[in-house]
Parts: C-alpha cells; structure tokens; sequence
C-alpha cells in the first residue's frame, strides 16, 4: 500500500512538473505573437502635457481621463480609441483630428474646433458642447456636419 501511495505522488509530481511546463510555453507564445496592445507615444503625451502643442502626434488609445486640455492645439493628432472622458478640451484645436472610437463622454467642448476631425464610432454622450465648431466634421453616426462654420 505504502508503495502504491509513493507511486501516486511521484506520477502526481510529474504531472504537475509537466503542467507548469505547458503554461510556461503558453505564456511566452501569447507574449511573442500576440499584437501589441494599441497605446499611445509616451514622449509625444509627454509632450502634449508640458508643451499643450503636439500637431500631428500619435496619441492612439491615450488616457486622458479628466484631463486639463484647455486650448491645447492637437491639429491632425491621432487619437483614435482615446480616452477623454471627462476631459477638459474647452477652446482646444482639434482641425483634422482623428477622433474614431474615441470615448469623449462628459468632455468639455465648449469653442472646440473640431474642423474636419473624424469623430466616427466615438461616444460624445453628456459631452458640453456649445460653440463648438464642427465643419466638414464627421459625426459619431459617420454623417459629415457643417456648424459654427465661420462665414466666408
């Protein structure tokens, strides 16, 4: 009996030294082939925070979560999938920004320009949003808009 129960215990170590081996090779084939998860430039956020100027950077899936972005100028940034909920972008420049999927809930909006900016896909729920400027802008619905446009 003794011997059968030293049997089972060092079957049962084997196969825990198997598992462990197996989950080991797991791991390192998702670190290894898996994507990298999208994030923004941090030297380019970086420069967005100190400098509130970063025309055309990468900020793609940058969090920005109640940011103090008041009249950063972000002329043609990228900032698809960005969190900006809650973020304050009052009087900010957004001309040409690409804003898809962007999470703009609660954002402050007010005398954005947000000319030619590409806002599909994004959520602008309970965003504050008078005098923004929205010309030849794409709407979350994928429809263009033309308001606030300043007269020629």
């Amino acid at each position: 009996m003794l011997n059968s129960i030293r049997c089972s215990i060092v079957s049962l170590r084997k196969s825990v030294v198997s598992l462990k081996g197996a989950i080991a090779v797991v791991l390192l084939v998702l670190l290894f082939w898996m994507p990298p998860a999208q994030s923004a430039n941090l030297d380019q956020v970086q420069k967005l925070l100190q400098a509130r100027i970063c025309v055309g950077c990468d900020l793609s899936g940058a969090d920005f979560k109640s940011a103090d972005l008041r009249g950063v100028n972000l002329t043609r940034a990228n900032l698809q999938s960005a969190n900006l909920e809650g973020a304050n972008l009052a009087a900010a420049n957004l001309r040409d920004a690409d804003l898809r999927k962007a999470n703009l809930t609660l954002a402050n909006l007010v005398a954005t320009d947000l000319s030619g900016a590409n806002l599909k896909d994004a959520n602008i729920s309970k965003s504050r949003d008078a005098e923004v400027r929205l010309c030849h802008t794409i709407e979350p619905n994928g429809k263009m808009v033309d308001r606030n446009c300043p007269t020629r």
